[in-house]
């Protein structure tokens, strides 16, 4: 079986919670408090519970990729929480297992979601990205640019530096 990308449905909070866990595990090592990330599966029932009240929200888009081995990656797409960002939607989580990067699937979570969100009338997007995370390129190569934006948000008890990173006319 080939990667399918499709809309989440109800029945895979269960799979996305496990790869926002296990993405976030080697995505974020030596950037995020080790503690923080050794706790993340004391906390996956709050997580799927969290996936399942997101699922279900009609303001917000999640799109999974699932391939013989289940759910691999997805992209959250919702409105923007930042106050600035008005006519913008917040691209909020975009995780894919360190397995399966480097084949595309990434490129494809973010075109369904763009494609949809075309659909509705939307044409600008942002997303935050922690520093030294070492897919930022990932996000350029989708067409999106730094935007000089920065922010500082706690993860674990650790000031983190973050980026914001913009598509225009999506």
């Amino acid at each position: 079986m080939k990667t399918e990308i499709r809309k989440a449905i109800l029945g895979d909070e269960d799979g996305i919670a496990k790869v926002h866990v296990q993405s976030w595990q080697e995505t974020y090592k030596g950037l995020v408090p080790q503690t923080y990330l050794e706790e993340m599966p004391s906390q996956l029932n709050e997580r799927i519970s969290n996936w399942k009240k997101s699922i279900t929200n009609p303001e917000r888009i999640t799109f999974v990729a699932e391939n013989h081995k289940g759910i691999i990656g997805f992209v959250l797409f919702g409105p923007a929480r930042d106050p600035d960002r008005a006519g913008f939607i917040e691209l909020g989580a975009i995780y894919l297992l360190a397995s399966e990067k480097g084949k595309g699937i990434g490129f494809s979570l973010v075109s369904a979601g763009f494609n949809i969100l075309k659909e509705l009338g939307f044409k600008k997007a942002y997303c935050w990205v922690l520093e030294g995370n070492p897919t930022n390129k990932f996000y350029e190569r989708t067409g999106a640019r730094f935007s000089g934006k920065v922010k500082y948000d706690e993860i674990g008890g650790q000031q983190c530096k973050e980026f914001a990173y913009e598509w225009e006319n999506f």
